[in-house]
């Protein structure tokens, strides 16, 4: 079986600053690390991302692990199949700016 071809997705230099204007106005942001950054192969470049900017970081069910959850930034997991207090916690009262990693927009629901 032939495996399919992802293309390559071409970075938008402005879009990358909007989100980073977005993120440097948050008081409390937050990155909601998802399945497709470890299915892309870039979960070592979420972690440096998130320790440059000191973003607390909250996984989805599909991510679970990839981020240590030792780390200082981790907040564990979130959404309704795993079921963790703190990561939804601070998610539904605290976010004012998620940076949404998922590969579904979020759609899994909390």
């Amino acid at each position: 079986m032939a495996l399919a071809m992802i293309p390559e997705v071409k970075s938008d230099l402005n879009l990358i600053q909007q989100v980073l204007d977005l993120l440097s106005q948050a008081k409390n942001p937050v990155m909601i690390m998802g399945g497709g950054v470890v299915f892309s192969g870039a979960v070592a470049e979420c972690v440096e991302f998130a320790e440059y900017l000191q973003l607390p970081v909250i996984t989805t069910y599909m991510s679970k692990g990839a981020f240590p959850d030792n780390h200082p930034l981790s907040l564990g997991c979130m959404r309704i199949q795993v079921w963790s207090p703190l990561g939804n916690k601070i998610f539904l009262e605290r976010a004012d700016g998620p940076l949404d990693g998922t590969e579904r927009g979020g759609g899994q629901g909390i």
